[in-house]
């Protein structure tokens, strides 16, 4: 054998060994990553929860069997499919769904429901929490899910709960307000019947009083919200009502600003605080020799917890040294009765330019 015979084997010796080394450290690689599979999907498995990875496009390439007993099926009814496959018709936008699944890929996680479809036809909702992440080599996204059917059956009863208590206190609003119109109609039944004017005037204050409170049992009987009631529209109403009853509509400028929110535990001694203060206004402020433009401001504001009423004209103002503390009139009594004792507040009045009355108090929520 010659030098050329001897090298021509030993390479060909060399190259044979290098394909074997090369051949047994594929064989490894592929036995690790084989063993990093199986690894890997024992881990997903021991998870209570259906976990799915997708790609880019939203394509499931490995579920785990926690995926499998949710949706009454195999693995590989699953890979290769969309969350459209196993949707609830007509339950999901699957154009949402692929949003979120984007956003999820490029690095944002996500969370949803989803209405799914089991082999079976059955459908149920599940919560679906969307994770960038990576499968092996791979960039993917790592969707974790569960069933939230007990959930859902459980706000259902507590909505069918409120349903029912909602419907209840509409109807203990309505019978409260026929209950009041019913006493407003008695007194003005009575008030026919006496010819005294003082007491006559006593019984008129009277009615418009209780049907100051019907008001607010007539508007949260009529709104969706039965807890707050709208000061705009109730005071609106209030001082239209009394002015109709003055036969003064049109003949007196009042400028508002009420539209906020009151309970009705505050909202019921505002509204009798503003018809008293309001009547007041009509009966002495503009006298027949006034020579002005009648005008009144009823301004309602919250700031914080806090609400501030204010309530003025541009009419003859106070008597000279009047002092409303120690006033035996009945309606500023009564006023100052409501303020501090039922909303627990504090009442100033000036007057500078006709009568203003500020009124402080707090409330919660």
């Amino acid at each position: 054998m010659t030098k050329s015979d001897i090298s021509l084997y030993q390479s060909a010796i060399e190259q044979i060994v290098h394909l074997a080394s090369l051949a047994i450290n594929r064989m490894r690689m592929e036995n690790t990553l084989q063993q990093s599979e199986i690894t890997y999907r024992g881990i997903l498995d021991t998870l209570d929860e259906s976990v799915y990875v997708l790609d880019e496009q939203g394509v499931f390439i490995d579920v785990n069997k926690g995926a499998e007993r949710m949706y009454r099926c195999l693995r590989e009814d699953l890979i290769g499919k969309t969350p459209a496959a196993i949707s609830a018709e007509g339950r999901n936008n699957l154009d949402f769904v692929a949003k979120q699944l984007r956003e999820a890929y490029q690095g944002a996680p996500r969370v949803l429901e989803f209405w799914g479809v089991r082999k079976n036809g059955q459908e149920f909702p599940k919560e679906v929490h969307l994770y960038p992440g990576h499968y092996f080599d791979r960039q993917v996204v790592i969707a974790i899910a569960q069933d939230i059917t007990q959930r859902k059956q459980a706000e259902e009863k507590i909505l069918a709960t409120l349903e029912e208590k909602e419907t209840l206190l509409r109807e203990i609003h309505h019978r409260v307000k026929n209950n009041l119109q019913v006493m407003s109609a008695l007194i003005k039944m009575r008030m026919n019947m006496v010819s005294e004017p003082a007491t006559k005037q006593s019984l008129k204050d009277l009615e418009g009083q209780v049907h100051t409170m019907s008001l607010v049992y007539e508007q949260l009987y009529q709104e969706k919200n039965l807890s707050h009631v709208n000061m705009g529209s109730y005071i609106k109403q209030l001082i239209s009502n009394v002015l109709i009853a003055f036969g003064r509509s049109g003949s007196i400028q009042v400028e508002f600003n009420t539209s906020i929110l009151l309970d009705v535990v505050h909202a019921i001694p505002c509204g009798m605080i503003v018809n008293e203060l309001f009547t007041n206004i009509l009966k002495y402020a503009f006298p027949a020799d006034f020579s002005g433009s009648p005008a009144v401001h009823i301004l309602l504001t919250k700031d914080g917890d806090t609400c501030n009423l204010n309530i003025g004209d541009n009419g003859v103002g106070l008597p000279p040294g009047f002092d409303w503390r120690s006033s035996q009139s009945l309606g500023l009594r009564l006023v100052n009765l409501w303020v501090t004792h039922q909303l627990g507040g504090e009442l100033q009045v000036s007057s500078d330019a006709g009568t203003c009355y500020q009124i402080r108090f707090d409330v919660k929520g």
